[in-house]
Parts: C-alpha cells; sequence; structure tokens
C-alpha cells in the first residue's frame, strides 16, 4: 500500500505522459511566483502518452485534442480523487510540485534578487583597500546603471570563477601603473603573471586588459569607449599607458624630413639621412625619441601605395627636388600616426592621396578624423579616379563599408561614383600625374 508522498509521486515521474504538465506549472511558478486555481498551462500538439495519462486522471477524452489545458484547480482536485488521494488531501499541488522537481520551488523574481546580491558581494570584495585605487574606479564604474551592460557583469554572469583570476590580475597590475618608463608587452605582462604570453591580445586576460584601459581612458578623459578596436588602436591605447608591442615591425617609412629629440638636439639619424637623400623607415621606438618633425616648405606628400612612393623620390633625387614625402605602405601604422601628429603639432600640412579602393577612402577618412584641416585630399577625386580605373571588382563587402564608414564631405563625390561602377582604381595608373604635380606643380 502506497504511504509515503515521495512514492506516489515517484509514480507520477516515471510516467512521461506526465512529464510535460509538471514542467509547465513549474514554470508557471516560476514566473507569477503562486500557483493558484485560476491558473493553467497549455500542453501543444500532446503526444498519445500526454493524451492517455493526462486523460485518464482527469477523466476526460483527449484523443482528438490539437491541445490540452489543464488548470490548477482541476489537476489539484483530479490528483486527490485517485486512490492514494487520502495522502495529497493533506498536501497542496506546490508541494508535489517540489517534490516532483526534487526541492523548493523559487521564482524567477527570487533567483534575479539572489544573483544580483551574489553579484554585489563579488564586486565589492574588489572595492577593498588591499586593491589599487584605478581598480575600485573601475568596479565603481562598472556598478552605475548605464554602465550595467559592461563586460565585466557579462564574464561575471557567464563565469564568476574566471572573472575572479582575470580581476585578480588586473588588480596586481594596476598596482605598477603608472609606468614611468615604456615597457614591452610581453616583459610587463611576465612581470604580473610570470607568463610572457598571459596578456596576448587574442588571449582572454589579453581582451580584458584592452577593455580595462578603455574603461580607464573613459573615466580619465571622458573618451567614449568603441565596440572594436583595430591593432593599430589598441598599440596606441597600450602606448598611452606606456605598454609597448611589437615596435620593430611598427614602422613609418619617410623621405627627407628632420627631427629634434626630446632630449632638445637635433636627431643626427635624420639630418644625415636628408643628407644622403635616403629614404627612412623608422621603428616606432625610434619615433618615440622624436619632440617635433620638420618637412620641406612645412609641407608632407603623404603617399599610399609603396611602389609609387619609392618610384616619386627616386624622381626627386634624380631630379634635385627638395620634397618631403611620407609612405602609406596600404596601412596606417602607429608609428606613422605618431610621426604625423609631431608634424601637424609642429604647424605642418600633410597631403594625401591613397588608392582608389574602399581601404584606400577608409585610410583617408581616418586621418581627417584626426588631423582635420591639417590633411588636405590631392589627386584623389573623380577625375583622377577614372583615369587609375583597373578591371577589378570591388566585392560587395567592402562596398558595404563606404556607406557606414566614409562620412567626410570632401570624399562623398568619389564615394558615390566607385558604389556606381564598383570598381577599383590603383595609383600606379597615374604615377606620371602624381609625379609632375609633386615635382613640378607643387600642392593647388
Amino acid at each position: 500500500m502506497l504511504n509515503d508522498l515521495g512514492e506516489v509521486v515517484r509514480i507520477f515521474r516515471e510516467e512521461k505522459g506526465f512529464n510535460r504538465l509538471f514542467s509547465l506549472f513549474y514554470d508557471k511558478y516560476r514566473s507569477y511566483e503562486r500557483i493558484e486555481k485560476n491558473i493553467s498551462i497549455v500542453i501543444p500538439q500532446p503526444t498519445w502518452d500526454e493524451r492517455s495519462s493526462i486523460g485518464g486522471l482527469l477523466g476526460q477524452d483527449f484523443s482528438k485534442n490539437r491541445t490540452i489545458k489543464v488548470s490548477a484547480s482541476q489537476f489539484e482536485k483530479a490528483l486527490k480523487k485517485t486512490k492514494f488521494g487520502f495522502i495529497l488531501k493533506e498536501n497542496t499541488l506546490l508541494q508535489i510540485l517540489e517534490i516532483y522537481h526534487g526541492g523548493k520551488f523559487f521564482s524567477k523574481r527570487e533567483e534575479r534578487a539572489a544573483f544580483l546580491e551574489q553579484r554585489e558581494r563579488f564586486f565589492s570584495g574588489y572595492k577593498d583597500d588591499i586593491h589599487p585605487e584605478l581598480l575600485r574606479l573601475i568596479i565603481d564604474w562598472a556598478g552605475e546603471e548605464e554602465n550595467k551592460n559592461n563586460r565585466y557583469y557579462m564574464k561575471y554572469k557567464q563565469e564568476s570563477a574566471s572573472l575572479k583570476r582575470i580581476l585578480d590580475m588586473m588588480s596586481n597590475l594596476l598596482q605598477m601603473f603608472p609606468l614611468e618608463t615604456p615597457v614591452y608587452l610581453p616583459l610587463f605582462a611576465s612581470r604580473v603573471t610570470r607568463n610572457p604570453h598571459a596578456l596576448d591580445m587574442d588571449k582572454e586576460a589579453g581582451k580584458m586588459l584592452i577593455y580595462t584601459l578603455q574603461v580607464l581612458k573613459e573615466i580619465e578623459a571622458g573618451i567614449k569607449m568603441k565596440g572594436k578596436l583595430n591593432a593599430e588602436e589598441m598599440t596606441e591605447l597600450l602606448l598611452s599607458y606606456n605598454i609597448l608591442r611589437d615596435d620593430l615591425t611598427n614602422r613609418v617609412t619617410f623621405f627627407n624630413m628632420k627631427g629634434t629629440n626630446k632630449t632638445g638636439g637635433e636627431n643626427l639619424l635624420l639630418k644625415g639621412m636628408c643628407a644622403e637623400k635616403s629614404t627612412v623607415s623608422l621603428p616606432l621606438r625610434e619615433v618615440m625619441k622624436l619632440e617635433s618633425i620638420r618637412a620641406i616648405n612645412n609641407t608632407v606628400f603623404m603617399i599610399e601605395n609603396s611602389g609609387v612612393s619609392s618610384y616619386v623620390i627616386t624622381e626627386a633625387v634624380e631630379r634635385e627636388k627638395e620634397v618631403s614625402i611620407v609612405t602609406g605602405n596600404g596601412m596606417l601604422t602607429l608609428a606613422t600616426l605618431k610621426f604625423l601628429d609631431m608634424f601637424v603639432q609642429s604647424g605642418g600640412v600633410i597631403y594625401y592621396a591613397g588608392d582608389f579602393d574602399p581601404e584606400g577612402l577608409g585610410i583617408a577618412q581616418r586621418l581627417l578624423d584626426r588631423y582635420g584641416e591639417s590633411l588636405k585630399i590631392w589627386k584623389y577625386g573623380v577625375e583622377e579616379y577614372r583615369s587609375s580605373l583597373s578591371d577589378e571588382v570591388i566585392e560587395t563587402h567592402r562596398l558595404n563599408q563606404l556607406v557606414s564608414h566614409i562620412l567626410d564631405d570632401s570624399l562623398q563625390a568619389i564615394k558615390k561614383y566607385m558604389l556606381e561602377i564598383k570598381k577599383a582604381g590603383y595609383q600606379e595608373n597615374i604615377v606620371d600625374e602624381i609625379i609632375q604635380a609633386i615635382l613640378d606643380d607643387g600642392p593647388q
């Protein structure tokens, strides 16, 4: 004879026709925090087992039903009319459901409140004085209402143990700030973790370091963070906190430009290269020694295409023309940007000409954003685009970059034409025109 409620519930659990019914009532409680008489559940497309089991319990024929609807009061009364109803009569439907599911129910609201309380305790632990002030500022920032969709909270929800390891690492790392002299990222990572690769940009901790520094920029300078940084933007962000990535491959290539060191003296390397009429490829490490940059007539011609730039420099040397040139090499390295920053800060003007494709226009837009009126778009209009055209069709995903990224008024005509004809143009196809403009006509 059945004399234990748990044993009775076990019978229901073993009959698979009741599984969905008990689960749906559980979901109702989680949403409403109660199981009352007027609360109902609906089982769509019931199986044969569900039609048979639930119909048998309720004394109804569900053999042709496309849905089965059962109210809490209907279910409870039916349970108490069974052969073991004398055991159930002293128990509520909620108690039966809890035994069926193996423990006390918690509503979604209760679970959310418990989660928030645990999260608050977790982050409050990093407000203790044993952690650096910068980390405490970050934790305060994360807890502000408008910032609660931040990466720290998201990581806590996904894997709090992993976040704890990362925040402990960030605590040790920020203890060292501010860094008085530049330090290479692998050496810095080794000091913090004993692992030189722990803060690599493809590692979880490396990504969180970049995010943390973005947060600090927002706190300290009010600079709103971007959703995703490119490689040069990450390098620049790290450098702003005196952390260097591999700077030997991060170079700026230029011709006929001089500079003054931060120590106050003339940079002898640049002076000598000007005297020798040689092209300089200067790593970021050497760029950071400079205080200011000078060019012929305070003007720099920036040519994106390295092959065209090399040809122009050769012609300038042979014809003994005094011009200053910076080569883009199809990208904007941090070394190039820092070099141009110093040049513009010294009152210089940059004339930019690039390839006629979405990437070239993207470089032009970034330079315009950075240098404003100190950057002139030159030999880079619709007429030059037509003359430089190739048969290469630009893929749709690259053209789409134009719509969202190219916003400056000076680039709209060429952007519109490129979207129409969907072909790339190259500076090699107008190299003679570029040479004449630089060596004979000068900037117009």
